[in-house]
Formats: C-alpha cells, structure tokens, sequence
C-alpha cells in the first residue's frame, strides 16, 4: 500500500497525529511516543517510513554497516525456497483446524503482483487483501470511511477518532465487534478500519504481536475488488465441500497456508508463513489473512536486526501459528 493511499485510507485521522508523525525526529529516546496508542508509529511507516529504520535500529550496537533492504531478494524470485513442511492439525474447543498447503506458485504469484509508480509489475512477499481494498480507485470522500482506532487509558471510546469509527461501525457492525473483541482480548492494541462505499466492501488490519501482519476483507463479492483476487480465492474455495475444509462450530472454513524461507547475507536462513482463510456467510465473503514475521528457521531472532553484538527478537513461527488460530476462533465466533 503506498504511502499516498494510506493516507487516502486515514484521512479520518486527526491532522495533528499526521503532523507529529511526519515531523518526528530521533532527538530523545522516548518510548511515550511508542505508547501514544500505536497510532504515530504506524501512521509513521505510511507518512515517513525512512525515519523508521534508525528507530528500529535504536539502542542495537552495530560493528559493521547495519543491513539494507535492497539485500532482502524480495523481488528475486530464484532466492525464494517455497518448499515448506506440512503443518499438523490444530485441536481446539470449536474444532479442528485443517492446514493446507498452497502449491499453485505461479497463482500466488499473480495474486501477490505489485506495481510501481511507474506501473512496472513486481514481486511482493508482503501483499494483503487490505492493501488491495484500499487500493481501489475512489473518487472523493464520500466514497470511503477510513479510520485510525486504538485504546486510549484503556478504552476505545476515548480515542480522538471514535466518532470516525462509529460511522464506520454503521456501515460495517461485525467488523466493527471484531475489533473490539481482539481489543479485549490484548491481541493488538490499535487497527486500520476502512470502508469502500462504492464496492460496499470493508476490512480491518490489525498489527499484532511481534512483526505479525493480521487482516480481514469483507464483501459480497470479493473478486469485484481486483482482478488479483481471482488468483487467490479459487485455491481457497477448492476445499470447501471435501474433507480437506474445516468447521468451527457449524461454520464451514477453508486454512490455507505458503511457506518461504530466504538467505540473508548467504549465511542465515529466514523463514515465514502466510496463513489464508476463506468462508462464507449471510451472503457474504470473507478473507482472512494472517503473515507471520520473518524468523531465523527454528529460532524466536530476526536476521535484520541482528548484528554481532545484538538479537533483536520476535515471536517464533509457533507462537505465530498460534495467534493465527486465536484471531480465527475470534473472528469466527463474532460472525456467528
């Protein structure tokens, strides 16, 4: 999602947090700023996202050039290895939660397609279905709600957008609850909330624990969305109706999963997982997308922000699993 359209997509949000994200420099090690309810840190990463690197990279002792992105083959698709391990089912007390895994490459690759400026096609591990609902052309205000909300002192109801948000929780009640229940359960403390009138389709992006990306798209017909979706949804509609599918309570559902892993500096392997959900309801589609972050293989440390002296860690790809299970259960129950 570029920069431009984020903002497009939070237009709702106060000027004065925008100013003070796009205006913030490293002059004292502060972490109120981290606490001011997630929102300048995230709005940061859509306004100024060159000043988040020497915010990550804060305090870490580096004994040689810090790393770069451009070092990452995101776009280089001969340093992807997609060859993961199966993943075991996941008992619960709504059921039993079914994993497969998607092979179809080149349809994910189509389906994960980005374009520059320039509209130059390219390669993205990080695309989600929210990027592309707020992607959608729109041609004025009225054609969308878009809303930054966070707890402030411990209820969403003292956020300065809670006004924005419950316009947003007219046009869009369950997606609405669900961020309250994710709120209530800790899982995330702020979310991304917008609405496409001219589509009559919504989502949310929450930012999780760790460097987990977590989203849910809703509509009544996804696909209308972009041509990118027609990719992605056949794979998940295909266990449906076989013994491949999964059923929380009475619902039916469809668990998908992508494996990567990729080299950094030829010496240390990262892996992640992208988690898809798909099911139907009331008339409606839903898309649930979950990313765990990037990980040393077997290990809870980033390569990124690893240098000699330092580990930066993150949440291992187990307990990312499960938090993709949690925010399934829960979004799962908030719909029935």
């Amino acid at each position: 999602m570029t920069a431009k359209r984020f903002s497009q997509a939070l237009g709702n949000v106060r000027e004065s947090y925008v100013n003070e994200a796009a205006t913030y420099t490293e002059k004292k090690k502060t972490k109120n700023w981290l606490r001011w309810g997630g929102v300048a840190a995230c709005l940061c990463l859509a306004v100024v996202g060159a000043i988040m690197i020497p915010m990550l990279n804060r305090g870490e002792i580096f004994n040689d050039d810090p790393p770069h992105y451009s070092e990452y083959p995101y776009n280089d698709r001969d340093a992807l290895d997609y060859v993961g391990g199966s993943i075991d089912d996941i008992r619960t007390d709504l059921g039993t939660v079914t994993f497969n895994e998607i092979t179809d490459i080149e349809a994910y690759r189509r389906f994960n397609t980005r374009y520059t400026q320039d509209n130059r096609p390219y390669y993205s591990t990080g695309t989600t279905a929210f990027d592309l609902l707020t992607e959608y052309p729109i041609s004025g205000q009225n054609d969308f709600i878009g809303v930054s909300i966070f707890e402030k002192n411990g209820r969403v109801e003292n956020c300065p957008n809670y006004d924005e948000f419950l316009l947003f929780k007219d046009k869009a009640p369950v997606a609405a609850e669900l961020v309250m229940q994710i709120f209530e359960k800790g899982h995330a403390t702020h979310a991304y909330a917008y609405y496409n009138h001219v589509i009559d389709s919504y989502g949310i992006s929450f930012c999780p624990e760790s460097n987990c990306d977590a989203g849910v798209v809703i509509g009544k017909d996804i696909s209308a969305i972009d041509d990118r979706f027609k990719n992605i949804l056949p794979i998940l509609q295909s266990t449906l109706g076989t013994e491949n599918s999964t059923y929380i309570g009475d619902q039916e559902i469809s668990v998908h999963y992508f494996y990567q892993n990729r080299l950094f500096r030829d010496s240390k392997t990262e892996e992640a997982y992208r988690y898809y959900v798909y099911f139907e309801r009331n008339g409606l589609q839903y898309l649930y997308q979950f990313s765990s972050n990037w990980s040393l293989m077997g290990r809870n440390v980033s390569a990124i922000h690893n240098p000699p002296h330092t580990l930066h860690y993150v949440a291992s790809q187990e307990e990312c699993l499960e938090l993709f299970v949690d925010y399934l259960l829960t979004l799962v129950k908030t719909v029935d």
